[in-house]
C-alpha cells in the first residue's frame, strides 16, 4: 500500500469512478445508500450484514488505512458462513481523487459483485427475496449480475429444481414444436398447424418465461417484478393456448359455439393479464389468489363440455372429445396449484424440503405432466374428427347414421309385434272410438299384425305406443309409464327421440312435423296428438 502511495497518480489513471450508490461502487447483499465507506479486510472477507445498535469500536476489525490515513469501519457478521469471499486483486483498487474527497467518498473495491457468493439463510435476505418462510436454508443472495445469475443455474440453492424442471419442459416442447410445425403439408394442413401452434406458443412461453423469471429473481428487485409479470402472462399465456385446439375440434361443424367459447376464453386471458400485470399481485400475500385466478381459468372449460355433453352426448364427449384426458389434465393442473397456494410440504415440515421436493417444485412438475396429456388429449380429439373427413361428409354421415338406426328399429318392432300380438278372429270395441276421425275413415289395424279389421280404439293406441317404446333398447321397460319424461325419466338424447318419433310414425302411418314433435316430451304427449289431429288420415 506504501508503493501504491507513492503511485497515487498512475494509479489514478486506472481508477473508474462510480457515482454514489451505483452496483459497482457498492455492490454485495443488503446494502443500502448510507453505507458508502470499504476496506480491504484481514482475512480477506467481507461481511454483508450491516449491524445496528453497535458501537465504533465493536464494528471495528483490523483494517487497512488507505490514502490520506482515515479509518474504514466494516460491519461485523455474526454468522461466518454468510460471509462474502472477496478476491482482492490491488491492481483494481480505487484511489480517490479530488472529486471524490470532495463527495467525502472512501474507498471501493471494484469487481467486488463478481465475488463468488455462497447459500445463505432465509432470515439473512433482503426483504423483496423472501417469499417462503418455510425454506430456510439454501438461498441466493442478491446477485446484481446476469452473469452471475445464470451461471448460478449449476449450483445447488433452493431455485436449482425450479430452473431446470421447466428448463427441461421448455425444450421438450420447442423440440415437439418443430417437428409437429415442419410436417408436408400433405399429412398436416396449415389450418392444423395454426390451431396446434397456439399450444406450442403457450406451452414454451410458460416454461421459457418461468425458467428465466426463477434464474433471474435474484437480480434486483426491478428485474425481479419485471419477470414475475412475464411468469403469470407464460401461465395465462399456456391455458389460453390449451383452449383453442379442444373448442375448435370439439365444435369442428358448429361454427357459432366455436367462436362464442373462444370469445370467452380470451376475454378471461386478457382480464388475467392486466391482473397479473398489477405490481401487488407478485406479492408472497397474494400467493392464494393467483392459485384462485389460474383454478377459474382452468374449471371455465366446464362450460364448453356441459354444452357438448347436451347436444351430442355422454359418448361423443367421452369417445371423440377426449373428455377423459381433460379430466386428468385438470386434476393435475388442480393438485399443483393446491400444494403450491398452501406450501405444502415444506409448511409441514420447515427446513426439510429447502433444495429438493419443496411445494414449487412439485408444482413445476405438475404443470408438465399436465401440459404432455393436454398434448395427448388434443392430438387424439383432432385425429378422430379429421378421419371423418369434412363436415358436410360428417353431417350426411351423420344424417345417414340416424336413418339406419331408426330402420333397425323400426324392423325389429315389426318383428316383435308379429310375436306378441294374438291373430284375433272378431274384435268388438271394448271402448267408444278415439275421436271422430277415426269413425268417419274407419282406420283398421295393419292387416300384416292382424287378422282381421277392426276399428282403433283409445286403449289400442296407448298400447301401440308404449310397445313401441319398450321395444325399443334405450328404454328401460320399468321406469316407462304414459307420463315418463323422454330426456329426464328415460335419458333420451335428441337423436334418441328423433328415432321414436320416425318410430310411431311408422308404426302409424302419418308423419309428425319436426315443430309438433319438439312439444312431445311423454308418451301421453303423443297419445294427446293422435287423439287432437282430425286430418292425420285424411
Amino acid at each position: 500500500l506504501l508503493k501504491m502511495r507513492d503511485s497515487v497518480n498512475e494509479a489514478r489513471k486506472l481508477t473508474r469512478k462510480f457515482n454514489r450508490g451505483h452496483r459497482r461502487a457498492f455492490s454485495v447483499p443488503n446494502a443500502s445508500a448510507d453505507r458508502i465507506r470499504m476496506a480491504i479486510v484481514e482475512g480477506n472477507n467481507f461481511s454483508p450484514n450491516a449491524q445496528k445498535q453497535k458501537t465504533t469500536e465493536e464494528l471495528k476489525k483490523t483494517v487497512t488505512y488507505i490514502s490520506n490515513g482515515l479509518p474504514v469501519l466494516v460491519p461485523v457478521s455474526e454468522d461466518d458462513d454468510a460471509d462474502l469471499n472477496v478476491k482482492i486483486n490491488e491492481d483494481e483498487i480505487v484511489l480517490p481523487n479530488e472529486e471524490s474527497t470532495k463527495r467525502n467518498t472512501r474507498i471501493a473495491v471494484r469487481r467486488i459483485w463478481e465475488a463468488r457468493w455462497k447459500a445463505t439463510n432465509f432470515e439473512l435476505l433482503p426483504e423483496w427475496l423472501q417469499d417462503n418462510e418455510y425454506l430456510r436454508t439454501g438461498h441466493r443472495p442478491p446477485l446484481p449480475s446476469f452473469g452471475s445469475c445464470f451461471k448460478s443455474i449449476f449450483s445447488l440453492h433452493t431455485e436449482t429444481g425450479n430452473i431446470w424442471t421447466h428448463l427441461y419442459g421448455c425444450v421438450a416442447f420447442i423440440g415437439a414444436a418443430a417437428w409437429f410445425l415442419t410436417r408436408p403439408s400433405t399429412l398436416v394442413q396449415l389450418e392444423d398447424k395454426i390451431v396446434f401452434g397456439t399450444y406450442f406458443i403457450g406451452a414454451v412461453a410458460c416454461l421459457g418465461f418461468s425458467f428465466a423469471f426463477h434464474t433471474v429473481q435474484c437480480h434486483s428487485v426491478g428485474v425481479g417484478k419485471l419477470f414475475s409479470k412475464l411468469d403469470y402472462t407464460g401461465i395465462t399465456l399456456l391455458i389460453f393456448g390449451s383452449f383453442i385446439p379442444w373448442i375448435y375440434y370439439g365444435f369442428y361443424c358448429r361454427l357459432v359455439p366455436m367462436i362464442v367459447y373462444l370469445t370467452m376464453i380470451s376475454a378471461l386471458g386478457i382480464a388475467a393479464v392486466i391482473v397479473f400485470l398489477w405490481d401487488k399481485f407478485a406479492q408472497p400475500r397474494y400467493r392464494p389468489f393467483r392459485a384462485i385466478i389460474f383454478i377459474a381459468m382452468g374449471l371455465s372449460s366446464v362450460v364448453p363440455a356441459l354444452d357438448i355433453l347436451i347436444n351430442d352426448g355422454i359418448s361423443y364427449l367421452l369417445n371423440e372429445a377426449s373428455l377423459f384426458w381433460f379430466i386428468l389434465m385438470g386434476i393435475l393442473y388442480i393438485t399443483g396449484a393446491v400444494l403450491y397456494a398452501t406450501r405444502t410440504p415444506e409448511k409441514c415440515f420447515p427446513g426439510k424440503f429447502d433444495l429438493w421436493l419443496q411445494s414449487h417444485q412439485l408444482f413445476h412438475m405438475f404443470v408438465i405432466a399436465a401440459a404432455l396429456v393436454h398434448f395427448y388429449g388434443i392430438s387424439t380429439t383432432a385425429v378422430k374428427r379429421l378421419e371423418q373427413g369434412s363436415c358436410d361428409e360428417q353431417m350426411l354421415e351423420q344424417h345417414a347414421l340416424v336413418m339406419l338406426k331408426a330402420l333397425v328399429v323400426r324392423n325389429s318392432l315389426r318383428s316383435a309385434a308379429i310375436a306378441a300380438w294374438k291373430m284375433p278372429t272378431v274384435m268388438a270395441r271394448e271402448t267408444p272410438i278415439i275421436c271422430t276421425a277415426y269413425q268417419q275413415n274407419k282406420f283398421v289395424l295393419n292387416q300384416v299384425r292382424f287378422a282381421a279389421h277392426v276399428h282403433l280404439t283409445m286403449k289400442a293406441v296407448e298400447q301401440r305406443i308404449m310397445l313401441v317404446l319398450s321395444l325399443y333398447d334405450k328404454i328401460d321397460p320399468k321406469k316407462l309409464t304414459l307420463d315418463s319424461n323422454f330426456a329426464k325419466d328415460l335419458g333420451l338424447d335428441s337423436l334418441d327421440f328423433v328415432e321414436v318419433i320416425m318410430a310411431i310414425e311408422d308404426e302409424f302411418h302419418f308423419e309428425i312435423p319436426d315443430g309438433d314433435s319438439d312439444d312431445m316430451k311423454t308418451p301421453r304427449d303423443i297419445y294427446q296428438y293422435i287423439c287432437d289431429k282430425k286430418d292425420v288420415y285424411e
